[in-house]
C-alpha cells in the first residue's frame, strides 16, 4: 500500500491491520468509521498515537513478536564477528588450508564471547531474549536505564555507564522523541574503540552519518544494522 492509496483503501474500515503503512494525523482525521488499528508488528512509530487518542481510535501492537528470531540473529552476528566464520570458511573454499605447509592455516584470530560485556538498551521481550542467550555464552550483561532518567532501577546501570563499559551494545528500544538519534557522535565517542554496535530495533535510533564517521575514524570497531531510517535504503546510503 503506497501512501497515496491509504485513504482509498481504508475509507470504510472499522479496523485496520497495518505493518509498514504510515498513518498520520491528517489521514486519521479523514477516517470517521475507524475504531481500531491492530499493528502487525512490535513498533508503533508509524502511527500518530496522539491523533488516534483524539479520535478515540484504539491502537494495539504485537509485543512478543519474533523474540527468538531476533535474539538468534543478534547472537549469529556476534559469533560471525568474533569467530570470523565466513573468513575461515572462505580460506578453505579458496584452497588455502589445503596448500598450507603445516596442519592449519592461520587466518584472522578468533575471540571468545565468554567474559565480554553485552550492553542491552531496551529490556522488553527482545532485549531479555538476547540477554538470556548471551548468558549461555558466559557473557556479562548490563541493562541500561532510560537515557535521561535520574533514578537507576535495581538491576540496571546508567546509560553512560553502559555506553562506556560495553564490548557489544545491542539496541532493542522503541523509537520515541527521546530515543531518536540515541546513538550519535557524542555517544559513539564514549564507546570503546573495540566496541561492536548492533541495531535490530529502529533505524532512526542511530545517526548513520555519525556512525560512518566513527567507523572511518576507528572510534568503534564494527556495526551491524538490521534496520535503517529508510528501507530499502537508497543506493548511496
Amino acid at each position: 500500500t503506497m501512501p497515496e492509496q491509504v485513504l482509498d483503501r481504508c475509507q470504510n474500515a472499522d479496523i485496520i491491520v497495518p505493518n509498514k503503512v504510515v498513518l498520520t494525523a491528517e489521514i486519521l482525521a479523514k477516517l470517521p468509521k475507524l475504531a481500531l488499528i491492530c499493528i502487525a508488528a512490535t513498533g508503533y512509530n508509524n502511527v500518530d498515537i496522539e491523533a488516534a487518542q483524539k479520535h478515540n481510535i484504539a491502537v494495539t501492537n504485537v509485543s512478543g513478536y519474533a523474540g527468538k528470531a531476533v535474539a538468534q540473529y543478534v547472537l549469529a552476528q556476534m559469533l560471525e564477528y568474533y569467530q570470523q566464520t565466513t573468513h575461515h570458511n572462505t580460506n578453505t573454499v579458496q584452497g588455502r588450508w589445503q596448500q598450507s605447509e603445516t596442519f592449519c592455516y592461520h587466518g584472522n584470530g578468533i575471540t571468545e564471547l565468554a567474559g565480554k560485556t553485552l550492553g542491552v538498551i531496551g529490556y522488553g521481550c527482545l532485549g531479555q531474549a538476547v540477554a538470556k542467550l548471551a548468558q549461555a555464552f558466559d557473557m556479562n550483561i548490563l541493562v541500561s536505564e532510560r537515557p535521561y532518567s535520574t533514578e537507576i532501577r535495581r538491576g540496571r546501570v546508567s546509560f553512560d555507564q553502559l555506553i562506556t563499559q560495553s564490548d557489544i551494545i545491542s539496541l532493542h528500544c522503541p523509537q520515541t522523541p527521546d530515543t531518536t538519534n540515541l546513538i550519535n557522535a557524542k555517544t559513539l565517542a564514549k564507546m570503546k574503540p573495540t566496541a561492536m554496535l548492533i541495531n535490530t530495533a529502529r533505524g532512526a535510533l542511530v545517526n548513520s552519518g555519525d556512525l560512518l564517521t566513527a567507523l572511518e575514524n576507528k572510534q568503534i570497531a564494527y556495526a551491524v544494522l538490521d534496520v535503517l531510517e529508510q528501507e530499502p535504503p537508497p543506493l548511496d546510503h
